[in-house]
């Protein structure tokens, strides 16, 4: 069962894989503009907004592909992270 830090937001159920994606990239930039700019407290929340924005992300895909196959591949990262020594 996935498990998220959010609760589901109304675009979990309007937005496209793919404009949702499109939305991903724009919080990125969002925060990285805080950065640069010297807003830390902004970029948190910015940072916070991105991984939010993911989440809803992979709401949608576990809708249609299956939520079976998104644990498939946050286990084959894992499982790739593991290879390359990126864990403790």
């Amino acid at each position: 069962m996935m498990q998220f830090n959010f609760p589901p937001t109304k675009f979990a159920e309007e937005n496209s894989g793919f404009s949702q994606v499109y939305h991903v990239i724009s919080e990125a930039f969002e925060a990285k503009e805080a950065l640069l700019e010297g807003r830390n407290d902004d970029m948190l929340e910015e940072l916070a907004d991105l991984h939010h924005s993911l989440e809803t992300f992979w709401r949608i895909l576990g809708k249609s592909l299956g939520e079976d196959h998104v644990e498939m591949i946050f286990e084959r990262v894992i499982l790739k992270n593991r290879k390359r020594g990126y864990y403790k």
